[in-house]
């Protein structure tokens, strides 16, 4: 089963999350930013078997890729101001 999925109050915890790994001078490049999302769906998807649940798999992959995705472009926008 995957046990995350995407709610606002989700959203509020990854920003609790995001916070402290930006306070420890995490640098994020592009290519980091674009293609770890890219990679967590594929090992998801693929490694973990996701295709198995179908539809639903493939919703909970992309949601995880863009919770992913969302993370690094946080901690971007952070080092950025």
């Amino acid at each position: 089963g995957y046990p995350r999925v995407f709610t606002p109050a989700r959203k509020g915890r990854d920003d609790l999350f995001v916070a402290p790994i930006a306070q420890d001078q995490v640098r994020v490049g592009p290519l980091k930013k674009f293609l770890s999302p890219v990679v967590k769906f594929l090992k998801m998807y693929l490694l973990d078997l996701g295709f198995l649940d179908g539809y639903k798999g493939f919703v909970i992959c992309r949601i995880s890729a863009w919770s992913n995705y969302l993370k690094y472009s946080k901690l971007s926008q952070l080092h950025k101001s």
